[in-house]
């Protein structure tokens, strides 16, 4: 199947069918063959379809945000307040948190994502510790 690259498991049925074609050689024996096989195919495609599609949905819409402790003081970093926090939770989760990165909607990730671009540093200040703010997609 894979010598066929991605259109192996069509060839596959392809070559099924044809057997079954040889195998039931008489009208009736056909008809139903070929009933069987379609209604096996339809299902096989619509499953398929719809584990693609909520694979595609779940992976565009998958963020999350994390703020692993920096050992050291960086070069460049802004100063979080607290109105920060309260405005955009998504990183008091991420600090209050450490070790774990906190999934978060795709528009409250692009929302906070934009606020540390603005700030022109991925490094924080918050109280007496420095954060780096990730952003991870799938």
């Amino acid at each position: 199947v894979e010598y066929f690259g991605p259109f192996g498991p069509f060839f596959l049925l392809l070559i099924i069918f044809a057997i079954g074609s040889i195998i039931f050689k008489n009208d009736r024996h056909k008809k139903f063959a070929l009933t069987a096989f379609t209604i096996s195919f339809a299902t096989i495609f619509l499953i398929f379809g719809a584990t693609f599609a909520l694979a595609g949905y779940n992976h565009n819409n998958s963020a999350g945000i994390s703020a692993p402790l920096l050992q050291t003081a960086p070069d460049e970093f802004f100063v979080l307040t607290e109105q920060d926090l309260d405005e955009y939770p998504a990183i008091r989760y991420a600090i209050t948190n450490q070790g774990t990165t906190g999934e978060v909607d795709y528009d409250e990730y692009m929302r906070t994502k934009n606020f540390i671009r603005e700030r022109g540093s991925f490094a924080v200040k918050f109280g007496d510790e420095y954060y780096e703010i990730l952003f991870i997609t799938a």
